[in-house]
């Protein structure tokens, strides 16, 4: 075992050492023999490890979203995938109301300049400020909706792009069979917001290369159940869907796989 040397440009000097990177959450093959260490709250470390010379490279990820704080596992509102070169990176945030009248008026997050920002420079990116965030103490909360935000960069890059944006209350149900199951879901008291009829979390990033995203929902009137979505976030559509009983429970972290693109599956099943 030997010791690897930082590259300078991370600038980790100048920032306190409780936001440094931790053990991985996962890694990822960025090409070649360059692997990535993902801390989901963090960042990435990159490293070529068959070089001569290896160096490892920092890359923070951006800032979490204001209602995020308050998370004990990153798996839930965040995911990072590689795939050409590209680095892709999503976040979730819940939308939450209080179910209790809140015993002192709760602290909003702070909004950060890069929150609406469509490029977000390496420079610019801050660690996050947990003195900033709500009390979670404060107020017991319901699940209302979400939103998500996919980045990506090239992986010698120097900045996050934003790709796209989308809310729960965007998304269309082009598949009649899947709304209608949707709408089963519920008590008819969401209309035509089908998807208030789940709660979700856990965005997994398709291996595909596309901007479709793989979530894990809980029915809120019968917690026994559960749905699996592919959602297309470009187009802000639901492309697949399966609906499963307390008999099967989805878990995670899951991982995405290539291993369906191999199988023969006859139509119908």
């Amino acid at each position: 075992m030997k010791s690897v040397p930082l590259d300078p440009s991370c600038n980790l000097e100048r920032v306190d050492s409780k936001y440094y990177p931790a053990l991985p959450h996962k890694t990822i093959q960025l090409g070649g023999s360059l692997l990535g260490w993902v801390d989901l709250w963090k960042g990435i470390l990159i490293c070529d490890v068959l070089a001569d010379h290896p160096v490892v490279r920092f890359i923070r990820l951006p800032e979490l979203m204001p209602g995020n704080y308050c998370h004990d596992s990153p798996h839930m509102i965040r995911d990072v995938h590689c795939m050409g070169g590209v680095i892709k990176f999503i976040e979730m945030e819940h939308f939450l109301i209080p179910t209790v009248e809140p015993t002192q008026e709760p602290t909003q997050g702070r909004r950060r300049p890069g929150e609406e920002a469509n490029i977000l420079y390496d420079w610019d990116l801050e660690p996050p400020c947990k003195e900033d965030a709500p009390d979670p103490d404060i107020w017991l909360k319901s699940f209302v909706g979400w939103r998500t935000v996919i980045w990506d960069r090239m992986v010698y890059g120097n900045c996050w792009n934003k790709v796209c944006k989308a809310s729960y209350d965007e998304i269309m149900v082009p598949d009649p069979s899947h709304y209608e199951m949707l709408s089963e879901l519920g008590d008819g008291s969401a209309g035509n917001l089908v998807l208030m009829n789940l709660s979700t979390d856990s965005p997994t990033l398709s291996i595909g290369g596309d901007n479709v995203v793989h979530m894990s929902s809980i029915v809120k009137l019968d917690r026994g159940r559960s749905v699996m979505m592919a959602l297309n976030l470009q187009r802000k559509t639901v492309e697949a869907l399966a609906l499963y009983g307390p008999e099967r429970k989805t878990c995670h972290p899951y991982r995405p796989c290539t291993l369906s693109k191999y199988l023969k599956i006859s139509p119908g099943n």
